[in-house]
C-alpha cells in the first residue's frame, strides 16, 4: 500500500477540493429556484433589519432557521461583488471539506490511515455529495455541525477521559445544527448516539456525557430563540408556522415532497452512485446476520448507527427529499467500505460487486483497490481523471441549461417589460435584473400584453409551443431548458 505520512492525507484531500471544487463555484450560474430565492430573503432581511423573522417577497418564510442567512447577510454586506462564490465557499464547500477531514480523523482512530483516506476520498468524490458541496444550500453546513458533534462523541467514547470542553462543543454543535436547518440537526446526532451505545450494550455511557443536561441546555437556548421571535411583530404566527407546518407537518403531513416509506431505499443506488448498490448489499448482509449485530466490529457499528438508524427514522417521516440524506453520507461510506473489507458474507459481497460493475465502470477498480498488494493511489488517480472534467464542463452547462445568457439579454434591454409564463420561480430574478416581472399563468393572460410596448416573455421549453402559436411573439433565444420570446 502507499506509505502515508502524517501530512499526506490532508494534502491529498485539500488538492481534491482545490482542483475539482473551487473552479466550479466561481464559474457556475445560480439556481433560480433556491439560490436566487435566498438572495431575496437576504435583501429583505437587510431592508427590514429583522434578523429573526425571515420573509420572502414580504410573506413569512418559516421554512429555515436564521443561522445560515446570518452568514449570507454578512457576506452580502461586506463582499457584495463576490457574494455568490464566497457564499458557496463558506456555506457549503468549507463545511464539506470539514466533513471529509472529520471522517478521515475518526476512521483513522479506529482503523488506519489508508482505510481512513479511502473513506474520505470515496465520500468526497461521490457525485451527489460533490453537487451539494458546490450548491448554495444550508444542508452541507448543517451536516458539518452534525458530523462535528458525532466526531466529538465517538472521540469521547474512544478516549479514557471525558473532557468537559469536548462535551460543551458536542452540544454546541448540535445547537448550531438545529439553528442551521431545524430538527434534523438534533435528531441525527441523538439517534446515532443512542443506536451506537445500544449496539455496544453501553447505554450507561449516556450518563458520562451528561446527555439529559445537554438536551436541557439545547432546550433552554432554543427557548430563548423562540422568546425573541415571539416578541417580534407577527412572531406568534411565525412560530406557529415553524412548528406546525415546517416541523410537525413534515413528520406526518408534509405540504410538499410527500413520499412512501421505501422512497430512500429505492433512491440510494442513484444518489450514492457508484457505491449505492454496495450499500444495499451491506444492508442485506446485516439483515441476514442480524443475530450477530452486537458482535460487529466497532467501525461497522459506527456506520450502522450513523447511516442505517437515521435512515429508518427519515423513512418514517412523510416529507422526503434526496438532499435530506447528506448528513448520513459519512455513515453510508463507512458501512460500504467496512462491508467490502470486513464482511464474511462473500456470496453477497461478490454478487454486489458484480451488479456494481454492470452499472458503472468505477467499481471495477474495487478488486484492485481492496487487494492488499495494490496501492491506494490507483483510486486517487482515477478520481482525478474522472472529475477533472467537471469544472471544464461548467461553462457549457451554463450556456445550455441555465438562465445565464437569458439574464444577460434581459438585463441590458432597458426598454422592455418582462413577463414569465408558467414559470413562477423566475420572480426570483427580480433583484438581479432590477426590473418588475409579471407572472402569466395561462394563454388568456398572454393576450393582455400591450403590444405597443416591447415585451420579453420567458418560459420553460415545455410551454414554448403555447407562446409560439401567437403570431405577434417571436422566439429570439432558446437553450436546452428555457425559451425567450419578444413581440
Amino acid at each position: 500500500m502507499l506509505k502515508i505520512s502524517k501530512k499526506n492525507p490532508y494534502i491529498i484531500i485539500t488538492l481534491i477540493y482545490l482542483i475539482i471544487f473551487v473552479p466550479i463555484i466561481f464559474i457556475r450560474y445560480p439556481d433560480i429556484r433556491n439560490e436566487l430565492k435566498y438572495f431575496i430573503v437576504i435583501d429583505e432581511m437587510i431592508n427590514s433589519k429583522n434578523y429573526f423573522i425571515l420573509t420572502y417577497f414580504s410573506e413569512l418564510y418559516p421554512d429555515k432557521p436564521p443561522l445560515y442567512f446570518w452568514l449570507l447577510l454578512i457576506l452580502k454586506k461586506y463582499t457584495p461583488n463576490l457574494f455568490f462564490p464566497l457564499s458557496i465557499l463558506l456555506g457549503s464547500l468549507l463545511p464539506s471539506f470539514g466533513i471529509s477531514i472529520l471522517v478521515f480523523k475518526l476512521v483513522k482512530k479506529i482503523k488506519n490511515s489508508n482505510f481512513a483516506l479511502l473513506s474520505s476520498i470515496m465520500l468526497t468524490t461521490t457525485p451527489f455529495f460533490m453537487g451539494v458541496s458546490s450548491f448554495l444550500r444550508m444542508d452541507m453546513l448543517m451536516s458539518f455541525f452534525i458530523s462535528l458533534s458525532l466526531y466529538l462523541f465517538f472521540s469521547l467514547y474512544l478516549s479514557k477521559e471525558i473532557k468537559k470542553i469536548n462535551l460543551i462543543f458536542l452540544y454546541i454543535s448540535i445547537i448550531l445544527g438545529i439553528l442551521t436547518k431545524g430538527g434534523a440537526g438534533f435528531a441525527i446526532p441523538i439517534i446515532t448516539i443512542f443506536s451506537f451505545l445500544f449496539l455496544e450494550k453501553n447505554l450507561k455511557f449516556l450518563s458520562k456525557i451528561h446527555i439529559f443536561k445537554g438536551i436541557l441546555s439545547i432546550i433552554i437556548i432554543l427557548s430563548v430563540w423562540f422568546f425573541i421571535i415571539y416578541n417580534k411583530p407577527e412572531g406568534k404566527n411565525y412560530i406557529s408556522l415553524m412548528l406546525n407546518q415546517e416541523t410537525i407537518g413534515r413528520i406526518s403531513n408534509a405540504k410538499a415532497h410527500s413520499r412512501p416509506f421505501y422512497f430512500y431505499i429505492k433512491k440510494i443506488p442513484l444518489i450514492l452512485f457508484p457505491y449505492g448498490i454496495i450499500l444495499i448489499g451491506a444492508f442485506i448482509s446485516y439483515i441476514k446476520n442480524f443475530k450477530n449485530i452486537f458482535f460487529l466490529s466497532l467501525i461497522e457499528k459506527i456506520g450502522i448507527s450513523w447511516g442505517i438508524a437515521p435512515l429508518i427514522f427519515f423513512s418514517l417521516l412523510d416529507g422526503k427529499l434526496d438532499i435530506y440524506l447528506i448528513p448520513l453520507y459519512p455513515g453510508f461510506i463507512i458501512i460500504t467500505l467496512s462491508f467490502l473489507y470486513i464482511s464474511k458474507n462473500t456470496k453477497i459481497k461478490s454478487m454486489t460487486i458484480k451488479i456494481s460493475k454492470i452499472i458503472t465502470f468505477i467499481p471495477i477498480l474495487f478488486e484492485k483497490i481492496f487487494n492488499k498488494k495494490s496501492k491506494i493511489k490507483h483510486l486517487i488517480l482515477s478520481s482525478f481523471i474522472i472529475y477533472l472534467a467537471f469544472p471544464l464542463a461548467i461553462n457549457k452547462y451554463n450556456d445550455k441549461f441555465t438562465l445565464n445568457n437569458l439574464y444577460t439579454i434581459i438585463k441590458y434591454d432597458s426598454n422592455s417589460q418582462i413577463f414569465s409564463y408558467k414559470f413562477n420561480d423566475f420572480i426570483n430574478m427580480k433583484t438581479n435584473i432590477k426590473k418588475e416581472i409579471t407572472s402569466l399563468s395561462n394563454e388568456i393572460e398572454l393576450n393582455t400584453i400591450n403590444n405597443s410596448k416591447k415585451s420579453l416573455i420567458i418560459c420553460k421549453n415545455k410551454y414554448a409551443n403555447e407562446i409560439s402559436q401567437f403570431e405577434n411573439f417571436t422566439l429570439i433565444y432558446k437553450n436546452k431548458s428555457y425559451s425567450l420570446f419578444s413581440n
